[in-house]
């Protein structure tokens, strides 16, 4: 005879919470049909301490420079910089491998973490996966829109990608 053993309810929660994620964590991106190639018309120096170099409005830019709520993006590299290192992601053709949007549920997080009815920003945001044989140190590019309330909240679109990136880089 099978015997039911109780099941522990944080078990269970916990188990819900990583269905949760993971269904509304990663989709096929809509919107992005057709893009089969990303061209870096100027290098991009990766800061120390970082794995990546942003770009907003068609400029390259540090971190705690960006407009927060204007849509931004940024070239990742599979290498942290560290002091002394010179990273630079230099212009040249990359093949697009797969993009995806992600979308980080802040009311999934803000109902959990936050003592308010405000669940927080939700961070909607696309990769960009890059292959080049000539930078293979290059992972992808991620594109991302901050909105000030998850009622608002939507995914970046390919237009605010490109004008993020300005003439630094095109898609093909």
């Amino acid at each position: 005879m099978m015997s039911i053993k109780p099941v522990c309810g944080t078990c269970v929660a916990a188990g819900l919470l990583a269905a949760l994620l993971v269904f509304a964590e990663t989709a096929v991106a809509e919107g992005f049909g057709g893009v089969n190639e990303m061209v870096l018309n100027q290098p991009l120096r990766v800061e120390t301490g970082w794995a990546r170099s942003f770009v907003q409005h068609g400029k390259p830019v540090r971190k705690r420079e960006l407009e927060k709520f204007d849509a931004y993006c940024s070239v990742e590299v599979t290498t942290v910089a560290r002091v002394g290192d010179d990273i630079v992601v230099e212009p040249g053709a990359f093949s697009v491998t797969r993009i995806q949007h992600k979308h980080i549920p802040g009311g999934v997080f803000g109902g959990l973490l936050n003592l308010e009815d405000d669940p927080g920003p939700v961070e909607p945001e696309v990769d960009i996966y890059l292959e080049s044989p000539r930078q293979p140190g290059v992972l992808r590019a991620r594109c991302v829109k901050w909105e000030s309330d998850a009622a608002f909240a939507r995914r970046v679109t390919l237009d605010e990608v490109r004008e993020a990136f300005g003439n630094v880089a095109s898609f093909r």
